[in-house]
């Protein structure tokens, strides 16, 4: 139950919420054939109309729930979820989800987000998480 109540909370964060306040934002939202690594802003032009880049840091990261917050927050929980449910009771299939989920955060981190998005993006001189990145 407590898997299925994350998993619509946090589509709901990336696929609602990310798209229709943040990703219309974006500097990708108005550039003619630009994608974003996650893709959101193609999402983002079908949910709703587009706002100006200059408001995309400022709806992204304000605010104790803040929208970026949030995103992490439901990427990050299910590591200390898993963890306390093996402690609670150890299964291999839980330490097996639980490698899984922390390899593939760490990937995400490290390998899309640093090394894939950032340094090839066409928007980098525009985008304020290159530039809080010291990339642009």
């Amino acid at each position: 139950m407590v898997a299925l109540a994350y998993l619509v909370v946090a589509l709901g964060q990336m696929y609602v919420v990310m798209p229709l306040v943040v990703c219309s934002s974006c500097v990708y939202a108005t550039m003619a054939g630009g994608r974003c690594v996650s893709g959101m802003n193609l999402v983002a032009a079908r949910l709703g109309r587009t706002s100006p880049p200059e408001q995309f840091a400022a709806r992204r990261t304000k605010g104790i729930l803040s929208h970026n917050k949030l995103y992490m927050g439901s990427l990050i929980a299910p590591l200390p979820l898993l963890a306390v449910g093996l402690v609670v009771d150890f299964s291999p299939l839980a330490l097996a989800a639980l490698l899984a989920v922390a390899g593939l955060l760490a990937f995400r981190v490290v390998v899309v987000f640093k090394r894939t998005a950032c340094p090839h993006c066409a928007a980098k001189g525009r985008c304020p998480n290159a530039k809080a990145m010291g990339i642009a």
